[in-house]
C-alpha cells in the first residue's frame, strides 16, 4: 500500500552494548571505516526525507547532547532525546514507550535499532509503503548475508505478507527481522498494561496474533546489526566500497 509521506523516526540506543565490552561511549557512536553508526544512519534516513529524530537512549545519556552537537547542522532534521533511566532492567519496548509523547501528532512514524546499518532500498522502500492495514510492518530479509548470525538473529514466519511467529530459534523460518519498522500509534494497543518491561519481538507477536502485523520483503541487500566486536569487523567489510552510494 502506497504510504503519505512521513517524517520521524525514533532511533532506539538504550541497550547497554554489553556484548562490545564496556565502551567509553554509546554503543550507536561505534565508528564503522571512520564514521559513527548515529552518522550512518541520519545520512541514510534524513536523506530519504526524514525531518524529525526522537533518540532513544540509556547508559551514557549524558554524552548525547555533546555528541550530537556535532551532527546538528549537518542534517536537515530536528533532534529529540529521551532518556530510558532503566535502560538496565527493561527492554527495547519499553525504550520505544518512551517517545509516545512526541508520537502523538503522527499517523504513522518509523523505528529502528540504533546500532544496525541499514540500505538504502530498506529506507526509500520503506518509506514508500504504508503500516496500514496492520499497526506495524516490519522489514524482513529472506536472503541474509553470509555476515547475519542466524543462530542470534531474530527470525520470522509470515504468509500472505503477514507475520505468524516472530522470534530468536524459529523453525522452520521464512525471512530474518532486520531492525526497522513502520507503524501507526496503535502498535501501542499492543502493549500490556500492567508490566514494565516488555520487548518489541513480543509486542509484534501480540500483534501478529490479532492480524495487525505485517512484513515488507527486501531480499538480499547489505544490512547489518552490530553487537559483538567481530560484527564490527564485519560491517567495516561490508561498507568497504559501497561508502559514496551505499550504507
Amino acid at each position: 500500500m502506497a504510504a503519505e509521506a512521513l517524517h520521524t523516526l525514533v532511533l532506539l540506543a538504550a541497550g547497554p552494548g554489553s556484548r562490545q565490552g564496556r565502551l567509553p561511549i554509546p554503543k550507536a557512536w561505534l565508528r564503522v571505516r571512520g564514521l559513527p553508526l548515529v552518522y550512518r544512519n541520519l545520512r541514510l534516513f534524513c536523506g530519504a526525507g526524514i525531518r524529525r529524530v526522537i533518540f532513544v537512549t540509556g547508559r551514557l545519556h549524558e554524552r548525547w547532547p555533546a555528541l550530537l552537537g556535532h551532527l546538528r547542522h549537518a542534517f536537515p532534521c530536528t533532534f529529540h532525546l529521551v532518556h530510558n533511566p532503566r535502560w538496565f532492567c527493561t527492554q527495547n519496548g519499553d525504550s520505544l514507550r518512551r517517545a509516545l509523547p512526541y508520537l502523538q501528532d503522527a499517523d504513522e512514524f518509523l523505528f529502528a535499532m540504533a546500532d544496525h546499518l541499514f540500505a538504502p532500498e530498506q529506507v526509500r522502500l520503506i518509506l514508500q509503503t504504508s503500516a496500514a492495514p496492520f499497526a506495524v510492518r516490519l522489514v524482513v530479509d529472506p536472503q541474509p548475508g553470509p555476515w547475519i548470525d542466524l543462530e542470534e538473529a531474530t527470525l520470522v514466519q509470515f504468509a500472505s505478507g503477514q507475520i505468524r511467529r516472530i522470534g530468536k530459534g524459529l523453525r522452520p523460518w521464512d525471512a530474518v527481522d532486520t531492525g526497522l519498522f513502520r507503524a501507526s500509534p496503535r502498535i501501542f494497543r499492543y502493549y500490556p498494561a500492567r508490566r514494565e518491561s516488555i520487548g518489541i519481538t513480543e509486542v509484534v507477536q501480540r500483534a501478529a496474533d490479532e492480524g495487525q502485523a505485517g512484513v515488507l520483503v527486501v531480499p538480499g541487500v547489505r544490512w547489518t546489526d552490530l553487537d559483538t566486536p567481530l560484527d564490527r569487523l564485519r560491517a567495516a567489510l561490508l561498507v568497504a566500497g559501497t561508502d559514496k552510494t551505499g550504507l
